[in-house]
């Protein structure tokens, strides 16, 4: 191949490759980042619940912490919209802070829809977003590696939002007698 053959070539690659990427957005914000084991992560979590006026909606995978539910019900009880949105078979099939909340009136939320709802994110009065490996269980602050960033920036927060509710609109919703019924029937499909 000539050296004009092959800048052509690459020409024509970069071109096209360069007109079909997807394009990222960027979002100014002011970020603090923690790491696991023992970074301050959950106590980041349960702070920035805490200081919650309107609303703060989780998407989870895996969903065990007691700080974390007990921050969630604390802040549904002083009027804070709470919202879950858990992984079906993790929530199924796994021991969860879900049932814990739905037996509290949280509302609860069932992602059957993807092979892995695998997100962990947290939204918390359209200003901030945490999300990051952090799972919400606690071997992710006392033994795991795990990374958890807490952003503040309100056009950020409104993209994970979108986000957030797409994932809520093809949820199940599920009071506490439900989950523990489909808990009780997936236990017995697995015998």
């Amino acid at each position: 191949m000539t050296k004009n053959t092959l800048t052509y070539a690459l020409s024509c690659a970069f071109l096209f490759c360069g007109t079909t990427a997807i394009q990222a957005a960027s979002y100014p914000a002011n970020v603090e980042v923690f790491f696991s084991p023992k970074g301050g992560a959950e106590e980041a979590i349960v702070k920035a619940i805490n200081h919650a006026k309107r609303h703060v909606y989780v998407e989870a995978f895996l969903f065990t912490n007691p700080a974390i539910t007990n921050a969630l019900l604390e802040a549904h009880q002083r009027g804070v919209d709470v919202k879950v949105v858990m992984d079906r078979k993790a929530a199924l099939t796994r021991k969860t802070s879900l049932s814990t909340l739905a037996k509290q009136s949280v509302p609860t939320y069932l992602d059957g829809k993807h092979s892995t709802a695998h997100n962990k994110v947290i939204l918390i009065d359209d200003n901030k977003v945490i999300t990051g490996s952090f799972n919400f269980i606690i071997r992710s602050e006392t033994s795991n590696a795990e990374n958890l960033l807490v952003i503040n920036s309100e056009k950020l927060a409104n993209r994970y939002r979108k986000d957030w509710e797409d994932h809520l609109g093809h949820s199940k919703a599920v009071d506490y007698n439900t989950l523990m019924d489909l808990k009780a029937k997936r236990k017995e499909e697995s015998k």
